[in-house]
């Protein structure tokens, strides 16, 4: 892109320095999203940082798309992972390792889904990774 540096995508989560530049998260704190408690939840939140994500592309060629990555190995065992989704609440993960797999009971009605998984931190704390779907 031509003459920026970033830009925010239309998904909440948790900032990391890994991130593509031309998505990055952002906290929606308005009348609907605007509890203290939701704040300082999301402030405290630490990054899932994960690589090799499947699709690649948020823009999806199939839906239901199979969706994985692989977690950090400093954050290894993920046992304790869990992922959602707006349209089917609690997801299925398979753990293969570092590896989570996840697959949709049904397709993303869109035009904008979203998947999100997070798993315990130290103290208290948890950690957030969040994926944004565009269908057609």
């Amino acid at each position: 892109m031509r003459g920026f540096i970033a830009a925010f995508g239309q998904n909440s989560g948790v900032l990391y320095a890994n991130d593509n530049m031309f998505e990055l998260p952002r906290f929606a704190f308005n009348e609907t999203y605007g509890s203290i408690d939701r704040l300082k939840l999301a402030l405290d939140g630490k990054p899932l940082r994960v690589r090799d994500i499947i699709p690649q592309d948020m823009v999806l060629k199939n839906n239901p798309p199979s969706f994985g990555f692989t977690v950090d190995k400093s954050l290894t065992p993920i046992k304790q992972l869990r992922c959602f989704s707006g349209e089917f609440g609690q997801l299925n993960v398979e753990i293969l390792g570092p590896r989570a797999e996840i697959r949709l009971p049904g397709v993303l009605k869109g035009p904008r889904s979203r998947i999100n998984c997070t798993m315990p931190a130290e103290n208290g704390r948890w950690r957030w990774f969040g994926r944004q779907f565009l269908t057609n």
